[in-house]
């Protein structure tokens, strides 16, 4: 396990989750870049994104391993402190929806954490399908330490 590793934690909140990232020595452009500039995405999320920073604009990465492309809208951005963006799966979106993932990052004394909310997808809050919101934390459980060594 890497010293970035130890410093995430992950919490469950109903059908959403909230990841809490330190990131000693990064600063806070440096975290949201990796949400937001093509090559430090791809540094640890292996996909190729296209993203219109704009309030409406189109957030994508297409993963070509995968074959699958994931689509959404940026809601808010504010350069070095917070993207929020909404997702789903291209192939899939007309059944289940898009979920909303909240980054913001918070400069420290000795460097920067990042803190990222995966919401539900619309009516999930009720009745999530089996599996959604444990294949959510595995998935950044496994991403976001790469996420941590790419930044």
């Amino acid at each position: 396990m890497s010293s970035y590793e130890a410093r995430l934690t992950i919490t469950r909140e109903g059908a959403g989750l909230t990841a809490r990232l330190a990131l000693p020595g990064r600063t806070a452009q440096d975290a949201l870049g990796a949400f937001t500039e093509p090559e430090s995405l791809r540094k640890w999320w292996p996909g190729e994104l296209t993203a219109d920073l704009r309030r409406g604009g189109a957030y994508r990465v297409h993963f070509a391993p995968l074959g699958q492309t994931m689509t959404g809208v940026v809601e808010a951005y504010v350069p070095d402190e917070r993207l929020v963006f909404t997702w789903g799966w291209a192939h899939e979106l007309e059944l289940a929806g898009r979920y909303q993932v909240a980054v913001s990052v918070h400069d420290q004394p000795d460097g920067t954490v990042l803190e990222l909310q995966h919401g539900p997808r619309p009516g999930a809050e009720l009745t999530p399908r089996e599996g959604e919101v444990e294949g959510h934390l595995e998935g950044w459980e496994y991403f976001l330490p790469r996420l941590a060594l790419a930044v």
